[in-house]
């Protein structure tokens, strides 16, 4: 046999070999090179995947003067929280968050409490004087439960949609006392966000995608509430949905909200659009 057909049938063993140790044991996510004699041939693990981990990326610091959590009271008296628990805005660090939505659905976390009143403000803020004109603001039954609040900008004519490159100022007040004479005792947590528009190819992209695989367009702009919104809407639809809890609890992680994973995953959104999220999806 000549030394041609000898290399032949051993480059094909060593080959099959590698095709047979796939199926039965399964190879690393890695590609197999083998040379013989100065012949590259090269073998692929079908497992070979760019990693799935989807990556937040912040928008650059405006240097806003934010407080994502309470740590104290304002005015004397007793907190109405449970000691050791934080009032805290669902948005990254530095307190800021970018959408797309003209009207945006904000999530907070509360903790256990016997507060009296909640009360949600929006405010139209100016670059340069830093002059704040009230946009919205709304009262809130308080709940005596741990939970993940949230609330939907109304889509009505007394609420006028976010302006695109506008910055907005949002809040949540939580009072613990009845009295409004300025001696109640409360917490406030003030975040901001600004709307943008995405370039038209991104646009299109977006409408080729389901929801779930929106996430990682969303996160890779910067776009912290239509991230955070969608999923919500995922977890209130599919709260079965195992990769969709890991996935939310990579990126609570990211931005430092890794203990109020589990309270947002259960965060109950009983409004019609979210309803009809779940019949087309």
């Amino acid at each position: 046999m000549s030394k041609t057909n000898v290399r032949k049938q051993l480059i094909s063993k060593i080959y099959l070999s590698l095709i047979l140790s796939w199926l039965i044991f399964g190879l690393p996510a890695a590609v197999y090179a083998v040379n013989f004699r100065g012949q590259n041939f090269i073998l692929s693990s079908a497992g070979s995947k760019q990693n799935s981990r989807i990556k937040f990326k912040k928008p650059p610091s405006r240097g806003l003067p934010a407080k994502r959590e309470a740590g104290g009271t304002r005015r004397y008296g007793s907190s109405c929280f449970t000691p050791g628990t934080t009032l805290t805005l669902l948005l990254p660090e530095d307190g800021f968050g970018l959408t797309t939505s003209a009207y945006p659905r904000f999530f907070w976390y509360v903790p256990a409490n016997t507060a009296q009143r909640v009360e949600f403000s929006l405010y139209r803020v100016n670059r340069k004087t830093q002059a704040k004109q009230l946009v919205y603001k709304q009262s809130l039954q308080p709940t005596q439960e741990a939970k993940v609040e949230s609330i939907e900008l109304p889509k009505n004519r007394q609420v006028s949609p976010l302006k695109i490159n506008q910055l907005y100022q949002w809040s949540v007040t939580v009072f613990c006392t009845q009295q409004n004479d300025g001696s109640e005792v409360s917490r406030t947590v003030e975040g901001w966000l600004e709307r943008i528009t995405l370039p038209q190819n991104i646009v299109r992209k977006l409408q080729t995608l389901s929801p779930k695989n929106r996430l990682a367009v969303y996160a890779e702009r910067g776009l912290w509430f239509d991230l955070l919104s969608t999923l919500a809407q995922l977890h209130y639809c599919r709260p079965s949905d195992v990769s969709l809890s890991n996935m939310t609890a990579d990126i609570f992680e990211q931005v430092e909200l890794s203990e109020l994973t589990q309270s947002f995953t259960t965060t109950k959104l009983n409004s019609l659009s979210t309803k009809h999220f779940c019949i087309n999806h």
